[in-house]
């Protein structure tokens, strides 16, 4: 079985000279005339892909909401631990939570 040719001989390589093109060879194609540009309505895909910078920066404001009512709890249930175990040694001088 013959291996196949993976390189294209038309192809220019290092050891073949560049084809110079002259301008009295070359004939440039002529400007295409195109048909007015139709405008349609924005999908609504469309419209979230454009407006997902707004989207994305919305979600993260909740999220970043959601972080903090979460870490308000923590603190709030770990100040009252502190209280309760004050409470239970009240021969403490001072609270330490308040230093």
């Amino acid at each position: 079985m013959k291996r196949p040719n993976l390189v294209n001989p038309n192809n220019w390589t290092p050891f073949r000279s560049i084809p110079i093109i002259t301008p009295e060879y070359y004939n440039p194609p002529p400007p295409s005339i195109t048909a007015p540009i139709e405008l349609k309505p924005i999908s609504r895909k469309e419209l979230v892909q454009r407006n997902s910078f707004y989207l994305n920066f919305f979600c993260l404001i909740i999220i970043l909401g959601i972080v903090y009512f979460l870490y308000s709890i923590y603190l709030e249930r770990k100040i009252f631990t502190e209280y309760l175990d004050y409470v239970k040694n009240i021969q403490e001088e001072h609270y330490p939570g308040f230093l």
